[in-house]
């Protein structure tokens, strides 16, 4: 696996980035990915799977006899030589950042053993000796997705800052005008459906 060769470019102008795929966006890209189809496209984008990638995952299948995982990997090997994209299954794209994940949790199965888990742990980190680099790359690009949703969060609450503190303001104008409780009330609730 690597990443793509202007990844820090993306992550700084993560924005940007976004507003291109969104662009591009179709309806099945909705389908495909669920929530924030978007960003798991500029993700699927920024980490690449290389036919390596793939030879390594039938190899650890060998050896820690999944003969099963090592057919779908054959299989997903094919597609890719195919298509130049990575399948998760038959049918759909695969998520490219959890490459190295998915094969930890295919090569470890259902029943957890720690014995096995250490052995597995061993033999991804000297076969994809990148995997620490994807992980830090994927929490960074993460992080740059979570400081845009706080971007926009807090301008919405300064928005509605601004909209409260007007309020505020018109309650203050109305106590010095000498009006009720209830005048005010009556007036803070028709500012509040404007």
């Amino acid at each position: 696996m690597k990443l793509a060769d202007d990844f820090l470019e993306v992550c700084l102008n993560y924005d940007n980035e976004i507003q291109k795929v969104l662009k591009e966006l179709t309806e099945e890209d909705h389908y495909a990915w669920g929530r924030q189809p978007e960003h798991v496209i500029l993700k699927n984008r920024i980490f690449v799977v290389e036919e390596e990638d793939f030879n390594k995952a039938i190899l650890l299948c060998k050896q820690y006899n999944r003969s099963i995982q090592k057919q779908a990997y054959e299989l997903k090997f094919k597609q890719f030589k195919e298509t130049g994209e990575w399948r998760s299954d038959y049918g759909s794209l695969g998520r490219t950042y959890n490459f190295i994940s998915d094969l930890r949790s295919e090569l470890n199965g259902r029943r957890r053993n720690y014995d096995k888990q250490m052995l597995i742990n061993a033999s991804l980190r000297e076969l994809f000796p990148e995997a620490k680099l994807v992980s830090s790359a994927n929490f960074l690009i993460d992080f740059c997705a979570r400081t845009k949703k706080y971007e926009v969060a807090y301008e919405k609450a300064l928005e509605s800052l601004q909209q409260q503190q007007t309020i505020i303001n018109k309650i203050h104008d109305l106590q010095e005008e000498g009006k009720t409780i209830t005048e005010i009330v009556e007036v803070v609730e028709k500012m509040g459906e404007d």
